[in-house]
């Protein structure tokens, strides 16, 4: 998937790009929660963006379904997982108890993974600096300005 927008600030190395929802988003009607048609993210910056400078941001298809299973396919085998260890050692009522408390490790070493930023792979790449939006045939949403409404 591939997105075009403007670099509005940089935090931690990340740029922040703001962008108008399109491809990656979908229409705001068939999300029923945006509340405005811009979005920013955060983007690893291979192409030496600065402030104000336009940039393309790609993530692989495959990146979504990997994060997924990571966020919810691994806590779930984890409770099934403590599940069975629990019943196979102390019957019924051990296996809940178990089974949460795999889930909760699950959660947390989830959450050091995310502090740590080793699951960083999952954040978009600006690959490459643009001219303009207008250029690179982007427009906003039928407006005239090459400007990025920035919320």
């Amino acid at each position: 998937m591939e997105e075009r927008g403007m670099v509005i600030g940089i935090e931690d190395g990340y740029l922040v790009v703001s962008f108008v929802r399109g491809e990656i988003c979908g229409t705001k009607d068939a999300c029923g929660g945006c509340s405005d048609a811009t979005m920013t993210c955060r983007a690893t910056n291979l192409c030496e963006a600065g402030i104000g400078d336009y940039v393309e941001l790609e993530a692989k298809p495959w990146l979504l379904s990997k994060g997924v299973l990571l966020l919810y396919g691994m806590p779930l085998a984890a409770m099934i997982l403590g599940f069975v260890l629990g019943n196979a050692v102390a019957g019924e009522l051990a296996a809940f108890f178990v089974g949460m408390g795999f889930l909760g490790a699950s959660w947390g070493f989830l959450r050091y993974l995310g502090k740590r930023r080793k699951v960083g792979s999952f954040i978009p790449m600006a690959v490459r600096k643009l001219d303009s939006l207008e250029s690179a045939g982007t427009g906003f949403l039928g407006s005239n300005s090459s400007e990025l409404p920035v919320s």
